[in-house]
């Protein structure tokens, strides 16, 4: 099912531990992973777009972000070269969103 198409959503590239580690606080937000950490590294999720596009219509207004916002770049130039007409990187990524005190959804810390 997708998004209406007049309804702003972000959306992260982050991948699936660090997103489970903290992630922006917005009402709408969809984690889809641009790269998935492997024992040899960093895998480009192959259905990326695939998925994005299961999810967004082309209008949509996208924003993409990651950890420090370097993997949502290449995520957000992939996005646009697809055909997605309104996509924006979150600069700095979700590690500035928290610098700058922007609200962000962290898992409770356990007292040992």
């Amino acid at each position: 099912m997708r998004i209406c198409s007049t309804t702003v959503v972000t959306s992260i590239s982050m991948t699936v531990e660090e997103f489970e580690q903290g992630h922006v606080d917005t009402e709408k937000i969809i984690n889809i992973p641009y790269l998935f950490h492997t024992p040899e590294g960093g895998v480009k999720n192959p259905l990326f777009l695939k998925q994005v596009s299961s999810v967004f219509h082309k209008e949509d207004h996208i924003i993409v972000g990651c950890q420090i916002g370097v993997r949502s770049l290449s995520a957000a130039a992939d996005l646009v070269a697809d055909g997605f007409e309104d996509v924006k990187n979150m600069e700095g990524g979700y590690l500035e969103w928290v610098k700058s005190g922007f609200p962000a959804i962290q898992p409770a810390v356990k007292e040992i």
